[in-house]
């Protein structure tokens, strides 16, 4: 039976037993339920049967779904994303993937998204891209340890290592890392008639709490 509240539902995939999403992400997960109802699956059938129900937002929070056992799964998240639906990738979905894994994930859904390195660096936001009723509500800087993408199109990137005025022959410096400006913490992509999004933090934070609900359209 599909959830009749008029309060938004969310769920949430955790297929993998060795997620520590909601005890790393306490903060986050008790930010969403004050503007959502949370739904939590952990088993593939069941996840199946529930993605036929009208969800706001689906969080995929652990690398499950980039796993060829579970490529089933991953086709019924499709078509919820699709028809309109948003996905969002986070939590442990980042930093638990693996190359192979997440680069075969994102081909599902045609995009050339890559797994890039984990560091920690201030991130900009993209203000070209995103909307001013969308930038309002977002930190326009934050410092984050993340999980970055790469091969991510200009128009899909949130934030990035870099300031706008910056030209692509520099890089930006974090201690004694150089980071390649040209990757990216947070990315969102249309797919069909929804959204598909990620963002590589690997730890909670206000800032990031605040990208993850303006993502999910929960502000």
């Amino acid at each position: 039976m599909a959830p009749t509240s008029t309060r938004p539902q969310v769920l949430f995939i955790s297929l993998n037993t060795h997620s520590m999403f909601e005890s790393d992400y306490e903060n986050l997960v008790t930010k969403i339920s004050q503007h959502a109802t949370i739904h939590r699956v952990f088993l593939p059938i069941p996840t199946i049967r529930v993605l036929l129900q009208d969800f706001h937002t689906v969080f995929l929070t652990d690398d499950s779904l980039t796993q060829q056992k579970n490529s089933l799964v991953w086709e019924a998240v499709i078509e919820y994303l699709q028809a309109g639906g948003t996905v969002i990738c986070l939590g442990c979905f980042g930093t638990l993937s693996s190359s192979t894994g997440m680069t075969r994930f994102f081909s599902k859904v045609n995009l050339r998204w890559r797994k890039d390195e984990r560091h920690t660096a201030m991130v900009y936001i993209n203000g070209e891209n995103l909307s001013r009723a969308v930038r309002k509500d977002l930190p326009s800087a934050y410092e984050t340890d993340a999980v970055y993408l790469k091969d991510v199109r200009i128009r899909d990137s949130w934030y990035r290592p870099i300031k706008e005025d910056i030209t692509s022959k520099e890089v930006v410096d974090a201690g004694n890392m150089v980071i390649n400006p040209w990757t990216y913490s947070a990315a969102m992509a249309d797919v069909g008639l929804g959204n598909l999004g990620y963002i590589g933090d690997t730890h909670s934070s206000g800032e990031f709490e605040d990208v993850v609900l303006v993502m999910a359209d929960l502000v």
